[in-house]
């Protein structure tokens, strides 16, 4: 069976911005309602934007402020 690629998760200071470049890139935001994280759909791959502090926990990684 091949692998394959279905979300990708980015950590980002400024969440809008990171959200700006990829709806500029011509990639339609999904529930755009939804606080602290920004969704985009592509197919059958997934990109989720996340701020670094809300990774942190998962990660276990401390960010710099």
């Amino acid at each position: 069976m091949a692998d394959q690629l279905h979300i990708v998760t980015l950590g980002t200071d400024d969440l809008e911005t990171a959200a700006g470049f990829w709806e500029a890139l011509g990639w339609s935001r999904r529930l755009k309602g939804s606080p602290g994280i920004a969704f985009f759909q592509s197919g059958s791959m997934a990109l989720a934007l996340y701020p670094f502090v809300a990774l942190q926990p998962d990660g276990g990684v401390e960010f710099p402020a």
